[in-house]
C-alpha cells in the first residue's frame, strides 16, 4: 500500500472540501480589549482563527460576520482564492480573522489553535454561527 497515495488524497479532500460552518466566539478580555475566535469547518478539518481588537469591538456580532457569508458553497482553496481578490474591500479584522482559520484548515501540521467548544461559549459575550450547507 502507497502511504503517500494516502496522505494525497486526504490533502486533496481537505482542501476541495466545502466549507460547511463558520462559528465566531467573541469573547472580553480584561483590559477591555475585545478577542475573536473563529472557527471554520469543511467537514473534513476545522481551521482556528484568532484576532485581537484593541479598537472598539463589534457592536452586532451578526452584521459584523455577513461578509463571510459571500463563502458559502465554496471550498478552502476558493475561499483564499475569493479573499485575495476581494478582500482588499473588507475590514482589516476580517481579512486577518478569516485568513488564519483558512490557512490553519488548509495545513497539513497540527492546528496553530485548539479551543474546547464548551469553553468558548460559556465565556463568549456574543456567538454567531453560519451553516453552509
Amino acid at each position: 500500500m502507497n502511504m503517500n497515495a494516502t496522505h494525497t488524497v486526504s490533502i486533496k479532500n481537505q482542501l476541495s472540501s466545502q466549507l460547511r460552518q463558520i462559528e465566531i466566539f467573541q469573547l472580553e478580555d480584561s483590559d477591555h480589549a475585545t478577542t475573536l475566535i473563529l472557527k471554520l469547518s469543511n467537514g473534513v478539518r476545522v481551521g482556528w482563527g484568532e484576532y485581537r481588537i484593541l479598537t472598539s469591538p463589534p457592536t452586532d456580532l451578526v452584521k459584523w460576520a455577513c461578509t463571510y457569508h459571500h463563502l458559502a458553497g465554496m471550498s478552502a482553496i476558493q475561499a483564499i482564492d475569493y479573499l485575495v481578490r476581494y478582500g482588499g474591500s473588507w475590514h482589516p479584522a476580517k481579512v486577518q480573522l478569516i485568513e488564519s482559520a483558512l490557512l490553519d484548515l488548509c495545513s497539513t501540521n497540527d492546528p496553530t489553535f485548539t479551543y474546547n467548544v464548551n469553553d468558548l461559549t460559556s465565556l463568549a459575550v456574543a456567538y454567531y454561527i453560519f451553516i453552509l450547507e
